[in-house]
């Protein structure tokens, strides 16, 4: 039996040294991307605070802002005697629950 000793032969090789640095080069590239997500998005978006939660102001209208700067500087006892919330902020709030609770108290006296 005779054996055919191959030599190696860099540039036959080549090709593939070569296809194999390019899929890596884009495998990392993908992976330093997959970083950059639609939350990151919505983290750089303006909010402003409403009971411990933030809400987008560009959602909110500009009587709603003012309504909620003013809400936000009075003491805690006073807001949570509000019982009106504006309409911008409780669809915020209950968007997508399914949620039709009426947005003022029913024992209220008139």
């Amino acid at each position: 039996m005779s054996r055919k000793i191959k030599k190696f032969d860099k540039l036959n090789k080549l090709p593939l040294v070569f296809f194999s640095f390019i899929l890596m080069a884009f495998l990392l590239a993908s992976c330093t991307d997959s970083e950059k997500t639609p939350d990151t998005e919505k983290a750089e978006e303006e909010t402003v605070v409403y009971m411990g939660r933030s809400l987008p102001v560009s959602k909110l209208s500009d009587e709603t802002l003012e309504w909620l700067e003013r809400f936000n500087q009075m003491p805690e006892e006073a807001q949570l005697a509000i019982d009106h919330v504006p309409f911008d902020i409780y669809s915020l709030l209950y968007e997508g629950s399914g949620c039709q609770e009426a947005l003022e108290t029913t024992d209220a006296s008139y």
